[in-house]
């Protein structure tokens, strides 16, 4: 169970540093960040090297304009080895096209300082009937400890990084809340696994 809730990570994850060939020369240090899929919550992270934009497990893209990109490699690990273009409508949004026209769109996360008070919210155990497991959330100073209910040796630390959203590596936890503002539970995501609801018990 813990190596599903933390998969070791492997070499297609990892960003290359060679430039792709043909490469027009753009500025792309604003670029960089981590994203999310606005339909399913997915993180992507964009990065820079030797000046040229690059999508973790996804490889180097090949500017074709200031804000438009191309993948100059296909990799099954990202969108099936499609083809595909990159191209930010605003400094905070981009949307990724495939050569059979499905439309995807990113936000880019914004910085996100949980007080004291958030991070007791969010304390408690939860359970997921899916995987048949409970876990408890403990709040730390600069974020929060997964820890395992059966094993509380197993531990998970979460860094935040967006409103209600906890990362570690391309590991997500996103609470949920109810129209009063009360945290009910979390949608858990990893490489693996996407979006498997826990509900808050205590």
């Amino acid at each position: 169970i813990f190596d599903l809730f933390l998969p070791a990570a492997d070499n297609e994850n990892k960003i290359s540093d060679a430039p792709p060939a043909n490469n027009i020369e753009v500025d792309v240090k604003d670029r960089p960040g981590l994203f999310f899929n606005e339909k399913t919550g997915q993180p992507l992270r964009l990065a820079v090297n030797n000046n040229n934009l690059s999508i973790a497990g996804g490889g180097p893209l090949m500017a074709l304009s200031s804000d438009r990109f191309k993948n100059r490699n296909t990799s099954t690990s990202f969108l099936s080895g499609s083809d595909f273009e990159l191209q930010f409508v605003s400094a905070d949004r981009f949307e990724i096209k495939t050569k059979e026209g499905e439309v995807t769109s990113y936000y880019r996360a914004k910085a996100y300082t949980p007080t004291e008070a958030d991070l007791r919210a969010f304390a408690g155990q939860y359970e997921s009937n899916e995987m048949g497991s409970v876990l408890e959330m403990v709040p730390e100073k600069n974020g929060l400890q997964m820890q395992f209910y059966r094993n509380p040796a197993k531990v998970i630390q979460l860094s935040p990084v967006d409103t209600d959203t906890f990362m570690l590596g391309m590991m997500t936890v996103r609470f949920q809340r109810d129209k009063n503002g009360k945290v009910t539970g979390y949608l858990y995501s990893n490489p693996v696994v996407r979006n498997i609801p826990f509900t808050k018990l205590k």
